[in-house]
Parts: C-alpha cells; sequence; structure tokens
C-alpha cells in the first residue's frame, strides 16, 4: 500500500466509488485530500493548485464581449478569427525593405524572403515557365538577372523583385548565370 504524500495516510491500492471498482495505484493523494471525480482536471478540493479562471474577454476583431473557451482565445467566433488572420497576411512585400526582409534570419538564410516573393511574382506573371536559353520545362527556378546581394539594403522588394530583373532558367544555366557563363547569350544580358 502506498502512503499520502499530504497527510501520510495509507492509499488503498483499489475502492468501490458509486458502484464501481475505481484503481488507485497511481494515486500521490488519499481521497480525503484530494477527492476522486473521475476527471483529472475537475478538483473538488479548495487548495487545488492547478485552478483555470477564465474571465470575460473583448474580440480583437468586433470588440465583443465573450467568455473565451481558453485564456488564449482572442476572437469570440471563427470569423472574426479568419478576419484577424487575413488581416495579418495582407502585407504589402513590395513596400518592404531588403533589411526588413533580412530581420529575423540567419546568414544562411537571409534572402528566403526575397526568393519566396520573386517566385510569387513570377508565378502571377504572364511569362511562359520554361528555361529562357534552352527552353528546358521540367524543372525551373527563378534567378535574378542583377544578384539581391549586389542591390542597397533600402532598396524595396519591388525594385529587387522587378519583372525585367526575374527570369526563368533550368537548375544548369541558374548555376551558370551565377558564375558569369552565360553573358555571351543572346537571350541573357547581365
Amino acid at each position: 500500500m502506498k502512503t499520502c504524500v499530504k497527510c501520510l495516510q495509507t492509499i488503498p491500492l483499489r475502492i468501490l466509488i458509486n458502484g464501481r471498482q475505481r484503481n488507485l495505484q497511481n494515486r500521490k493523494h488519499c481521497l480525503a485530500c484530494i477527492p476522486f471525480t473521475g476527471k483529472a482536471g475537475n478538483r473538488t478540493n479548495s487548495n487545488a493548485k492547478h485552478t483555470r479562471v477564465i474571465t470575460n474577454k473583448d474580440c480583437a476583431v468586433c470588440k465583443k464581449n465573450f467568455k473565451p473557451s481558453r485564456n488564449y482565445v482572442k476572437c469570440c467566433s471563427t470569423a472574426c478569427a479568419n478576419t484577424m488572420t487575413s488581416k495579418r497576411k495582407m502585407v504589402d512585400w513590395n513596400a518592404r525593405t531588403l533589411e526588413e526582409s533580412m530581420n529575423y534570419s540567419t546568414p544562411r538564410t537571409r534572402y528566403v524572403h526575397v526568393r519566396k516573393h520573386a517566385r510569387k511574382v513570377m508565378k502571377e506573371s504572364d511569362k511562359q515557365k520554361e528555361c529562357e536559353v534552352c527552353g528546358f520545362d521540367v524543372v525551373i527556378e527563378v534567378c535574378h538577372v542583377k544578384g539581391i546581394a549586389e542591390f542597397s539594403p533600402s532598396a524595396t522588394l519591388g525594385e529587387v523583385n522587378a519583372l525585367d530583373n526575374l527570369m526563368y532558367l533550368c537548375p544548369n544555366h541558374h548555376a551558370m548565370m551565377d558564375r558569369g557563363l552565360l553573358q555571351g547569350c543572346d537571350s541573357v544580358e547581365r
């Protein structure tokens, strides 16, 4: 038999509660200290450690007063939560500077947001999705004609990812372009 951590009384291994056999092997407290409720979170003892108090809040979107199901809930309904999420996503990436887009990245991943924006710009354009040098269309990459590092940190992503600075290339021609080996090609002007 185990003993209660609080009052040092012995705890039986099994007990009959409300006509049902209950297993008490894993309990650390006796039934006098913490009564059996069948649910771990519903303790009726006044000195229970984990009591959750939820107060009414104002919705972050419509400012309506509501009682949230959890403390971290900020909106009164799913519709308001979707509105808040869509407002958060409406960032004008064209107006962001290179410096702002690199704030939360490591040196290795500093241009991730710039490249992601470039792929989005090219996807929304009417350019044909094939290598502009050889016409290969199975694996295509977006290439900056003027490299990202050549722009000043105050340049906006709209300038860096302008359509005249972006082109589709296959991986081989993209690697050649980055190494400066494609300058003599007719369709590529660097």
